[in-house]
């Protein structure tokens, strides 16, 4: 019975942690902005990169991707961008959370992370930036 009871409790909170983060890129986007970042936004498909910007709506730009082909966003956001100290990451969407698992597994161990900058997963993201910029996003 407690093994049960610890198993539900394991999925109810995977459930809640998961359930904050954005499920797509435009509404990852919409939030950050929301709570005053500066955001590039793309989206990756096999006819190039779809900006997300406001400034370059629905513009379509073939260029190469120098990033995994797993990855089918990705998206900056920064409180000040012009200050490389402030709060802000980089987040990776992916198709499916089994992609970002494996990215995630792949490079958690190349990044050297310091007191206030994490690198994380949750959900289809894979995230890298500040303490306050993460809980930002996934809150």
């Amino acid at each position: 019975m407690k093994k049960l009871s610890l198993i539900i409790l394991i999925l109810i909170l995977l459930f809640v942690f998961s359930a904050c983060t954005p499920k797509t890129m435009e509404k990852a986007k919409a939030k950050m902005e929301k709570k005053g970042y500066t955001v590039e936004a793309y989206l990756i498909s096999e006819d190039g990169i779809h900006y997300l910007n406001s400034n370059l709506k629905n513009e379509l730009v073939k260029i190469v991707i120098p990033m995994t082909e797993n990855v089918d966003g990705r998206l900056r956001a920064y409180k000040d961008p012009s200050d490389s100290h402030s709060d802000g990451l980089v987040a990776l969407y992916f198709d499916s959370e089994i992609k970002a698992i494996n990215f995630y597994n792949e490079y958690q161990n190349e990044y050297n992370i310091d007191n206030d900058y994490e690198f994380v997963r949750s959900g289809k993201w894979v995230i890298s930036g500040t303490s306050q910029a993460i809980k930002d996003f996934t809150s």
